[in-house]
């Protein structure tokens, strides 16, 4: 009687304690952290300082503080040339930095970006009847699209620029970006 009566408080016992919860803590996973940094290579096709611009980007970003704003740098270098005139050579250089914020829906597939820059441009071109150089500050308002995987982004755009004498600048970009 005295060993049913062991084994009875024992099962019970063991019933008792499998129905509670552990006193031991669990591990909960950490959230996937979201990308911090970029880079990216791209390109631009459009009108800047009187002259048809072809080029080539590098452009480099951070977030700020885990939200939806960025910081961000570029250099763009290409070729210009007249818009209505035969050009013998040409180039451009533009360097910038600015904010930008994105908007995200589908877990992050595809966002809205829009941001502004201030940036130095160079614009010079030697053409038949022409010879131009010019040069100067530009505040650069950009809205474009950000598509794709956690780490791989596509991003088309469109930019324009003002200067001193007021719109000057119009782009069409397209970058291929990696995030991290």
């Amino acid at each position: 009687m005295k060993t049913i009566l062991i084994l009875s408080t024992l099962l019970a016992t063991t019933a008792i304690a499998a129905a509670q919860p552990s006193l031991t803590a669990t591990a909960t996973p950490e959230p996937a952290q979201e990308p911090s940094h970029y880079l990216q290579l791209g390109g631009v096709f459009g009108g800047t300082q009187g002259a048809m611009i072809l080029g080539e980007t590098v452009e480099g970003g951070m977030r700020l503080d885990h939200g939806p704003l960025w910081v961000h740098a570029e250099v763009m270098t290409g070729s210009a040339g007249g818009v209505d005139e035969l050009t013998y050579s040409g180039s451009v250089l533009q360097v910038r930095a600015g904010l930008e914020a994105r908007g995200c829906a589908l877990n992050g597939i595809a966002c809205v970006v829009g941001g502004v820059d201030a940036a130095y441009s160079r614009t010079q071109y030697m053409a038949e009847d022409d010879n131009d150089n010019r040069h100067g500050g530009e505040i650069i308002p950009r809205v474009g699209l950000d598509i794709g995987s956690e780490r791989l982004r596509v991003r088309p755009g469109v930019e324009v620029g003002f200067d001193h004498t007021g719109w000057d600048q119009l782009g069409f970009t397209a970058a291929l970006a990696y995030q991290w």
